[in-house]
């Protein structure tokens, strides 16, 4: 599901920047979680070594990445500290000394020179109480537009599996509606670095991350809630007992069709991946209309002008197809827009234009206009005349 059903999956995985500086960290974050994990779980003494050394490593890694991985797998670290001290007593050495090692780093990339340039661009900026309140309501709009029906089938049938996994389990399940509160808050911490720093969701490349850890937040809540309804039922509370024996006679009514649940599930996933924009379609598609076939050749045939070029003017031909990506913007006919001005940068050129290109969706008013407007990194704005 997190592949298929991705927010954007263009800016998931067929964009740099989405794909290495979220998409990976978010998967690297999920690595940490399960070294964590494996920890506890290990009797070996070389083991714990390894994994404390792989876990410090990491831990500075994505403390240093995005800000949105950054904060939301710190807080569910520090929850889960917590559960361990309240809960069995103790005090998790192992994981407070990487909580703090990712404190540190975190700290470090909050407080770097640049973000301070960066944030100087933001006209308004809400302080830390609004954005907290900004950070729930847009996890709950999120929530609204990302659950759909495809998403309720899959959770549908991951239904009985969970609920088998969280009877075998050791936990006691003892309080469901502090687990939904907290979940949901934790859920929203990866919105505070946007909401703090925009009042916004932010760009699909982070609004994928929401998609990822959004899907695990369900998971994990449907493990719970049906293990405190089977704790519940076993000690005889009136209401869930009567849930359980009423999904028990449903179960036993319609047990032949329930047989068949495998291949319902993986009817449901062949139908939604063929039917719906999922990443395979809408990646064959675009291998099948040749789309992403002449972006690349476009892209290599300007490299190599670029780089042969002596010229302190450069003059290059637009880039005829766009890639389905939010945050993706070709150089235009004016020097003074700021990719142009990034492209001059980063090549040691004066100026970088495009030849004009009409792509029947922007208006030569509502290009200059967009030109204006825009923002680049390091408060890099639009220089008329140049």
């Amino acid at each position: 599901m997190t592949v298929q059903f991705v927010w954007s999956f263009y800016d998931a995985f067929c964009w740099y920047n989405g794909a290495m500086y979220y998409t990976l960290y978010y998967s690297i974050s999920l690595f940490l979680a399960s070294l964590l994990i494996e920890f506890h779980l290990t009797k070996s003494i070389i083991a714990k070594i390894i994994i404390t050394l792989v876990s410090a490593a990491l831990a500075i890694f994505i403390a240093g990445g995005n800000f949105v991985t950054g904060l939301g797998m710190p807080a569910i670290l520090f929850m889960a500290i917590v559960w361990m001290w309240v809960e069995r007593k103790k005090t998790p050495f192992f994981l407070l000394s990487i909580l703090i090692i990712y404190a540190c780093a975190f700290a470090f990339s909050v407080f770097a020179p640049g973000n301070t340039v960066r944030q100087s661009t933001v006209t308004s900026q809400p302080n830390v109480v609004s954005a907290f309140f900004i950070a729930i309501a847009k996890g709950i709009e999120f929530l609204a537009d990302a659950i759909k029906i495809t998403e309720i089938l899959m959770f549908t049938i991951l239904i009985p599996f969970l609920a088998r996994l969280a009877k075998a389990s050791h936990f006691r399940f003892s309080h469901p509606w502090l687990y939904l509160l907290i979940s949901f808050l934790l859920y929203c911490a990866f919105f505070f670095p946007n909401s703090y720093a925009m009042g916004t969701k932010g760009a699909d490349r982070t609004q994928n991350v929401y998609f990822y850890v959004h899907l695990w937040m369900i998971c994990f809540n449907i493990y719970y809630l049906s293990g405190a309804l089977q704790r519940r039922a076993a000690d005889l509370e009136p209401i869930s007992v009567a849930i359980v024996n009423l999904t028990e006679a449903i179960r036993l009514k319609y047990n032949k069709y329930f047989r068949w649940l495998p291949v319902y599930y993986w009817l449901v996933l062949v139908l939604s991946i063929t039917a719906k924009p999922t990443t395979t379609n809408r990646t064959l598609s675009l291998l099948r209309r040749g789309t992403a076939q002449k972006f690349d050749l476009e892209m290599q045939q300007r490299e190599i002008a670029v780089k042969q070029s002596k010229a302190d003017h450069l003059v290059l031909n637009p880039l005829t197809v766009k890639m389905p990506s939010d945050a993706f913007h070709d150089i235009t006919i004016y020097p003074g827009y700021w990719i142009n001005r990034g492209m001059a940068n980063y090549y040691g050129k004066k100026t970088v234009v495009a030849l004009p290109f009409d792509d029947g969706e922007e208006t030569p008013a509502k290009l200059l206009k967009r030109c204006r407007d825009e923002v680049g990194p390091g408060g890099m704005t639009f220089i008329e005349g140049k």
